[in-house]
């Protein structure tokens, strides 16, 4: 079932392409039913797929040593994760774990990459969502030299968004 193109829309990513290029995204675009304890990713394996929730939520957390588990963040329908890894194709820094029931929509790396080669105007428009992001980050980090608390804080954002 081929995903619709106004559910394309809603990813930010591809939010100002025209329906052209988003029919380019749509080709490589799978939706995937995912089930309450699911495990998406696993912390420290390759990771080669982006995942945009049209519904449900995900916890993504590291394990220590010992067994103990440090949720990083959870996310909600509407937000995407995972692809820095798409880009730089390291390991998954941290496991994420579906909490309910939902639909997610899924692109692999080779895919992503082809796409983003083939049709410049969606490189631009990651680019530009990507960018965005780093913009936000940078503005958390501006005053931590002088707050010990907020230099906690900047870590620990920095954890949540590498994922």
């Amino acid at each position: 079932m081929a995903i619709e193109l106004q559910a394309l829309r809603a990813i930010p990513e591809f939010g100002m392409l025209a329906d052209a290029e988003l029919v380019h995204v749509q080709k490589v675009t799978r939706e995937r039913p995912i089930q309450r304890g699911e495990l998406l990713l696993m912390e420290g394996a390759p990771g080669d797929r982006l995942y945009y929730l049209q519904s449900g939520r995900v916890k993504v957390y590291k394990t220590s040593p010992d067994g103990k588990e440090q949720v990083l963040r959870i996310f909600q329908a509407g937000e995407i994760f995972n692809e820095v890894l798409v880009f730089d194709g390291g390991q998954n820094p941290a496991s994420a774990m579906t909490l309910e029931d939902g639909i997610a929509y899924t692109m692999n790396r080779t895919d992503i990459r082809r796409l983003l080669t083939e049709h410049p105007t969606i490189a631009l428009s990651v680019i530009q969502v990507l960018a965005s992001r780093l913009r936000d980050l940078m503005g958390l980090v501006e005053g931590l030299p002088f707050n010990p608390l907020l230099s906690l804080l900047a870590w620990e954002l920095r954890e949540i968004e590498a994922v």
